[in-house]
């Protein structure tokens, strides 16, 4: 049974070396295809197209973006076309924050050597131009405008302080966001620094914003961060990195299963690690949809 391995191109891994190593220490994966991809669109197209095939064991060497645009490859007009089918993941992006969660200390190639396959949840947004899936997490407010700093930082700042750098030099300019939204059909106007919405247990590199063991919940768990001072805002961000912020007294904490964002101007959307933008998005849980190695 063919395993093909789509590749960002942008991956930290050498593909050839990946290759030989798949190939040596997986024979159960045998035979097996390598496609290294050029952009994200990419990505989704080669893993729909190999599934189209029959291929059952799609593994996706990258980041969290790249893990998403996998699993779109998956689905057509909200539903999942090939649910026999399986996804592995080999972290070789920036943050790997899903593979975090999943991989639980083990490495990927324990992962796949072990051959557990489980049923998880993804989730699903709908904005007025596309459909979107998303494994981990996604984000509002300064939280969206930061992972777009983030990309324009200097290569000397440690990945693990990007987040807080980032954040500290969007700070200045940028005010809290306001948006109508719609919670499993309770309508509010909610304000808020940051919004964040998980199904993994990491975001930004390490933040710990998820639950463990969230992955088929059939829930999204989520954190938004109040409107306070930004000299109060600046003392609590280490706690994004800790448990505690679940406990803080500055953010609330909800589990729900549907949310529907609504703008009177373009906004930012940020989902794994990509930038959007929208005037209403509706997300949705799609319960144990996808297959994926634990």
């Amino acid at each position: 049974m063919l395993t093909v391995v789509i590749a960002n191109p942008n991956s930290k891994r050498n593909l050839r070396h990946l290759e030989k190593k798949l190939i040596k220490d997986f024979p159960q994966l045998s035979p097996l295809q390598i496609i290294a991809t050029r952009n994200y669109d990419e990505v989704e197209g080669k893993t729909r197209s190999a599934l189209q095939d029959g291929v059952k064991n799609i593994i996706v060497c990258g980041g969290d973006g790249t893990v998403a645009k996998a699993a779109s490859g998956f689905f057509f007009e909200g539903t999942n076309c090939f649910p026999h089918a399986s996804l592995g993941i080999i972290p070789g992006g920036t943050g790997n924050d899903y593979f975090r969660g999943i991989s639980r200390g083990r490495s990927w190639e324990e992962i796949l050597e072990g051959g557990i396959v489980k049923s998880v949840d993804i989730g699903e947004i709908e904005t007025e131009s596309k459909r979107l899936y998303f494994f981990n997490s996604l984000s509002l407010g300064v939280s969206a405008i930061v992972v777009e700093r983030r990309a324009t930082l200097h290569r000397w700042v440690p990945r693990s302080l990007s987040y807080f750098v980032s954040t500290v030099s969007c700070l200045p300019w940028f005010n809290t966001q306001s948006l109508k939204v719609n919670i499993d059909g309770a309508e509010s106007t909610q304000s808020f620094w940051a919004w964040f919405i998980s199904k993994g247990s990491y975001s930004g590199g390490g933040m710990r914003l998820g639950l463990k063991d969230n992955l088929d919940s059939g829930f999204f768990f989520s954190l938004k961060i109040r409107p306070i001072p930004k000299r109060k805002l600046l003392v609590r961000l280490p706690l994004l990195y800790s448990e505690g912020i679940k406990n803080s007294a500055v953010v609330e904490a909800h589990r729900f299963r549907s949310v529907s964002f609504f703008s009177e101007k373009p906004a930012l959307l940020e989902v794994d690690g990509e930038s959007h933008i929208f005037e209403s998005a509706i997300v949705t849980i799609k319960p144990k949809t996808i297959r994926i190695f634990t």
